[in-house]
């Protein structure tokens, strides 16, 4: 029998693989085994697991990236607003896992980065991405004075976006909303006083 495999269905079958155990905890064989593919067939489409775990990251950036946008863009809510539903929106996602799972950009930074270039380069890449939007949205609520003018909206949102990747894994390790009610109010707090 003849069965043609679906690499985003391989790529959405890593994410929660990687997800859930991390680059290093997972071996060829369970990913074999949870993707039902056999050797060959993976090695047609990846030429190794590094190959593997890139294009995962890849796949999830991509979605990330289109998730994020969605938060931010629309003019049915002002831009201040749309910043706080947007990290209201991925505490949720995690919370809805019981906080153990996180973000995968986040778990390979903290995984990987150190170890190999080439997913250091990437996931480093994929972040400006992110932190690009974050800005953009930031500045809008700059020019509609509702948020603080005195730092550049990149620069604000650097250290905003780096202190919830912070949240994210407190978030695990505490298992409790906590962490993330501490980001919020003290985020929105800093952001819209001298404004």
């Amino acid at each position: 029998m003849n069965i043609k495999h679906d690499k985003q269905a391989i790529l959405k079958k890593g994410e929660n693989i990687l997800r859930r155990q991390g680059y290093h905890n997972t071996g060829i064989n369970q990913i074999l085994k949870e993707c039902n593919i056999p050797k060959g067939s993976f090695y047609n489409f990846f030429t190794s697991k590094e190959a593997f775990g890139q294009e995962v990251l890849q796949y999830y950036s991509n979605n990330n990236y289109e998730l994020v946008k969605g938060f931010l863009q629309g003019a049915d809510k002002s831009p201040l607003q749309r910043l706080k539903n947007l990290y209201t929106g991925l505490t949720e996602f995690n919370k809805n896992e019981a906080y153990k799972c996180g973000c995968l950009a986040n778990n390979l930074v903290l995984e990987m980065a150190g170890l190999n270039e080439r997913f250091r380069k990437l996931l480093n890449a994929e972040y400006a991405k992110v932190l690009a939007l974050i800005a953009g949205c930031i500045s809008e609520a700059q020019q509609q004075q509702q948020v603080r003018n005195d730092y550049p909206a990149e620069a604000l949102a650097e250290y905003i976006h780096s202190h919830f990747v912070g949240v994210l894994s407190r978030l695990k390790a505490t298992q409790t909303d906590q962490p993330f009610e501490l980001f919020y109010k003290m985020t929105f707090e800093y952001l819209t006083q001298n404004k």
